[in-house]
């Protein structure tokens, strides 16, 4: 087993070695847009390797800066040892007041498109 670190969502999941980072997102219930499901067709799952190694190769959705920076595309990538992930995310964070006096908190994760910031 080799664990895998989603830094944006302060979560460790352990795999086996050789599973695509894309289906041990989805099996963690994390959100990463692939709306290709994964073909390596629409470069939507771009994540950033932080730290470790994995079985992965360059296309033509990453750009020469980008992938010197550690960025992958999560259906083309296989982990192979333990590793930290970040991905584009923010963290939305919504209190109300119930009328019975306890708070309700909810929150949700969303993807940030290419340029955008937080």
């Amino acid at each position: 087993m080799v664990k895998v670190t989603f830094t944006s969502h302060n979560k460790e999941i352990y795999c086996n070695k050789g599973d695509k980072l894309l289906d041990v997102a989805r099996n963690a219930d994390i959100f990463i847009d692939a709306p290709c499901n994964g073909n390596v067709s629409c470069g939507k799952c771009k994540v950033r390797l932080i730290k470790g190694k994995v079985d992965t190769e360059k296309t033509h959705h990453i750009k020469d800066e980008e992938w010197n920076q550690g960025y992958i595309l999560a259906c083309n990538t296989k982990v192979i040892e333990d590793i930290d992930i970040e991905d584009k995310v923010i963290k939305l964070i919504r209190k109300a007041n119930n009328r019975g006096g306890t708070d309700n908190i909810s929150v949700a994760y969303m993807q940030l498109e290419e340029g955008e910031e937080k």
